[in-house]
C-alpha cells in the first residue's frame, strides 16, 4: 500500500473518544453552573453527540425488535454505550435515551437549568465518561499491540 492509499477506518470506539471528553467537560460544567450554552462547545462536537444518542437509540430499538444486530458505526456505538447501561432495562435505556435527546435538542438553546435538567446533565457526563474511558482503553490496547508488532 502506497503512501497517499487510503483505507477506510477501523471502526472503534475510539471514534468517539474527542466528542466523548468534549462533552463530559461541557457537560460537567453546564450541571456546576446550572446553565447551558451551545456556544460552550464546538457545533460539530454537538451535532455528533445528537448523533451518536440517535444512532444507539435506534441500535437499541433494532435489537429490541430482534432484528439483526446493528452494524458497522451503530454497532460500535451501541457496544460503547452497552457500558454505560449495566444494570438497566430495555425499557429504562429507551427512556433514559429518550431524556438524553430531549435533553440535547433543548440545549441548542442557551438557558438556566433547571434541577431536573441538572441531574440529566450529570448523566449524560457520566455516560460520556463512560464512553471516553472506554475509547482510551482501547486506544492504549491498539498502542500496546502496535508496540508488540514491533
Amino acid at each position: 500500500m502506497g503512501p497517499c492509499t487510503t483505507t477506510e477506518p477501523k471502526k472503534s470506539v475510539g471514534r468517539w473518544t474527542y466528542l466523548a471528553t468534549a462533552m463530559e467537560e461541557w457537560l460537567k460544567d453546564a450541571a456546576k453552573r446550572r446553565y447551558v450554552s451551545p456556544r460552550d462547545i464546538p457545533k460539530a462536537v454537538f451535532a455528533g453527540a445528537r448523533e451518536f444518542i440517535e444512532i444507539v437509540r435506534e441500535a437499541d430499538r433494532v435489537m429490541r425488535r430482534g432484528t439483526f444486530p446493528p452494524q458497522g458505526w451503530s454497532a460500535v456505538a451501541h457496544g460503547a454505550a452497552q457500558d454505560a447501561f449495566v444494570g438497566m432495562s430495555r425499557e429504562s435505556r429507551q427512556d433514559w435515551l429518550k431524556y438524553a435527546a430531549q435533553f440535547l435538542l433543548g440545549a441548542t438553546r442557551a438557558h438556566r437549568l433547571t434541577r431536573e435538567e441538572a441531574s440529566i446533565a450529570c448523566t449524560l457526563a457520566r455516560f460520556f465518561g463512560r464512553i471516553r474511558q472506554k475509547g482510551e482503553a482501547e486506544r492504549y490496547a491498539q498502542a500496546m499491540t502496535a508496540d508488540d508488532d514491533e
